[in-house]
């Protein structure tokens, strides 16, 4: 993970007193370590795949837009408190828009791979900009993808992640990966199948 990385090089910069440090945690270990940051004076915490939408239901508060998306990545600790956020959403459609060089609009045609804490962020944002989103999901349904289709079934159109996508993806003009294939450490994965990506591209 690149993070601590990152934000250690950002933090000597800036002459700031600051540590990132990457903690694996299991299932069942998440809300103890939510707590142990609580009394150890954490000051905040990125929250990654699987948790960002399991983390909501111990945290203290959870704004506006977190809660619409139903899914946190970022805490905020204050006096013992934990805060939740939500920046996905805007760091993907920046993302997004810097690749296209313009806005999304109404006239797009956005397919997005996945059901997780990443894709409720974008399937937000698509929304906020009135494109046409379609959300493909992997078969059998998971917790995640029934929740995110109870959730958005009015909004959006959801297809399963089958030889049925190729015609979507030749439909559409921006397509976005929410899966955790291509991350570390999946960096050879892709969230299609080669042969539904060659046909879509003809």
């Amino acid at each position: 993970m690149f993070l601590p990385a990152f934000f250690s090089v950002y933090a000597k910069e800036h002459n700031l007193e600051y540590a990132h440090l990457k903690i694996d945690v299991q299932p069942d270990k998440l809300y103890p370590v939510l707590e142990a940051a609580r009394l150890l004076g954490f000051n905040g915490l990125n929250i990654t795949v699987p948790y960002k939408s399991d983390v909501v239901r111990y945290l203290d508060r959870i704004d506006t837009l977190a809660e619409k998306i139903g899914a946190v990545n970022t805490i905020v600790i204050r006096n013992e408190k934990l805060y939740g956020y939500n920046t996905d959403l805007y760091g993907a459609i920046r993302a997004i828009e810097e690749k296209i060089k313009r806005s999304i609009n109404s006239r797009d045609k956005c397919l997005v791979i996945g059901t997780g804490g990443a894709a409720r962020a974008i399937v937000q944002g698509l929304i906020q900009r009135k494109s046409s989103v379609t959300v493909c999901y992997r078969e059998p349904k998971s917790i995640r993808t029934n929740s995110l289709m109870k959730d958005l079934r009015r909004k959006v159109e959801f297809i399963k992640n089958t030889k049925e996508i190729v015609r979507f993806i030749s439909k559409a003009n921006i397509v976005c990966n929410a899966t955790s294939a291509g991350m570390y450490p999946h960096i050879n994965e892709l969230p299609l199948k080669k042969q539904f990506i060659a046909k879509a591209a003809k």
